[in-house]
C-alpha cells in the first residue's frame, strides 16, 4: 500500500512524509468493527498498521480536521474517548508541540478522531470466556531419582550382610573343648561357637571426596536403608577425604578429627572410590600406601573391615583387594558375595 503513494504527506505540510493517508482509514475501521475498548489495543492495532509516530498522526487529523486534507467518511459509530497522553514512540524534546493539540473538541473535528483512542475500562468479557477452563499452572519438572545400585528386592539382605560381624559368642563348642582336654590342656575360657550378628553395629565411613560426587544420592539412600536396619546406638557415620587416616569427621559439620575404631571390634564399612575416579582436583586421591597403613591401624584394632566400591572388580587397585575386602556397588551383586568378603575379614583380623 505504501508504494502507490495514496494520500501522500503533500498536504500536509511534511507531517507524513510518504505516508498513505489510507492507513490512518484502515485504523479508524479496525478500531470501530473490533469495539476496541483498551488503549493498549488500540496502539497494537496502531503498530500493526506501521502507524508508530503517534505525533505525526496528530498532526495529519489536525490538518485534517482544518481542511487541509481529504477526510475519510466518518465512521457512524464513534469511539469516543482520549489516549494523546500516552505516546507510542519517544518525541524529541527540542520538537515543537502541534498548535491546536489542545484545542478543545469542536463539530468540525470528525466523529472518530485518530487522538482520541479508548481509555475507558476494559469492555466485559464475551460469554464463551467463561466456558474455557483455565489452563494447568505449569510446575517445573525434576529428574527422577536415579534407581539404587543394590536390587531393591535384595536391599535388605545385602545391607544386613554388609552390617553383620562374626563374634564368638555362640553355643559352646563341644569338639574343640574335648579335643584341649584330650591333651591336657585346661581352656581359661571356654571356647564358644561364631555367630554372624548386627548386634556389635556399624561405623560407616563415606568418602566425600569429588571422586564420589557422582554418587551423593546413592550414599544417602544407603544411609537411610541402614537406618532402617539398624538402631541409631549401633550405627554411625563419619566422612573423609581422601582416606579415613587423614582424619574424620561427623556428616555435615565442619572440623576433623583422627579416625577411631569403633569399640568391642565391631564392622566397619568404607564407602569410597579409592581413587579409581579421575577426579579434580586429582592430588586429594590417596596413594595405595596411605591406604595400606590405615588397613593395618584396623585391623590392630580389632575391627572387621570391608568396602563399597562402585566400581568393578577389574578397575580395584590389587593390593587393596586383599586388605579392604571390597564389594563391587552393582545390581549384579549377591548376598553370597559380600558374605564370602566379609567371612574374608574376620578370618584375616583372627589370624
Amino acid at each position: 500500500m505504501a508504494g502507490d503513494g495514496r494520500g501522500g504527506g503533500s498536504g500536509t505540510g511534511g507531517a507524513l512524509q510518504g505516508r498513505p493517508q489510507v492507513f490512518i482509514d484502515d485504523l479508524l475501521t479496525a478500531l470501530r468493527a473490533l469495539e476496541i475498548g483498551s488503549t493498549d489495543t488500540a496502539v497494537a492495532v496502531m503498530r500493526m498498521l506501521s502507524l508508530d509516530n503517534w505525533q505525526d498522526i496528530v498532526a495529519t487529523d489536525l490538518a485534517r480536521a482544518s481542511g487541509d486534507v481529504a477526510q475519510p467518511a466518518a465512521p457512524t459509530v464513534p469511539l469516543p474517548v482520549a489516549a494523546a497522553a500516552t505516546p507510542v514512540a519517544a518525541v524529541p524534546s527540542d520538537a515543537p508541540a502541534p498548535a491546536a493539540a489542545a484545542r478543545p473538541d469542536s463539530a468540525e473535528s470528525p466523529a472518530l478522531s485518530i487522538r482520541r483512542l479508548p481509555t475507558t475500562d476494559r469492555p466485559a468479557p464475551p460469554l464463551w470466556l467463561s466456558q474455557v477452563l483455565p489452563l494447568v499452572r505449569a510446575v517445573r519438572a525434576s529428574s527422577p531419582p536415579p534407581e539404587p545400585l543394590f536390587d531393591p528386592l535384595q536391599e535388605r539382605a545385602l545391607l544386613g550382610a554388609l552390617s553383620a560381624c562374626q563374634v564368638n559368642d555362640g553355643e559352646l563348642h563341644i569338639d574343640h573343648l574335648l579335643e584341649e582336654l584330650s591333651r591336657g590342656v585346661m581352656p581359661r575360657v571356654l571356647p564358644l561357637r561364631a555367630s554372624w550378628g548386627t548386634r556389635r553395629g556399624l561405623q560407616l565411613l563415606v568418602d566425600d571426596g569429588p571422586g564420589m560426587a557422582p554418587f551423593r544420592h546413592d550414599v544417602e539412600h544407603l544411609w537411610t536403608r541402614l537406618g532402617s536396619l539398624l538402631p541409631a546406638d549401633r550405627l554411625s557415620r563419619l566422612a573423609f577425604e581422601g582416606c579415613p587416616g587423614r582424619g574424620c569427621r561427623v556428616a555435615r559439620r565442619r572440623g576433623t578429627r583422627p579416625w577411631t575404631a569403633p569399640e568391642c571390634g565391631g564392622a566397619v564399612l568404607v564407602v569410597s572410590d579409592l581413587g579409581i575416579a579421575a577426579a579434580e582436583p586429582a592430588a586429594g586421591a590417596a596413594p595405595v600406601a596411605e591406604w595400606l597403613d590405615f588397613c593395618a591401624r584396623a585391623e590392630s584394632a580389632g575391627v572387621q573391615l570391608r568396602a563399597l566400591v562402585p566400581y568393578p572388580a577389574q578397575r580395584w587397585p590389587a593390593t587393596l583387594a586383599s586388605r579392604l575386602h571390597p564389594v563391587a556397588w552393582d545390581r549384579r551383586t549377591s548376598a553370597a558375595v559380600i558374605r564370602h568378603a566379609v567371612a574374608a575379614a574376620a578370618s584375616h583380623r583372627s589370624s
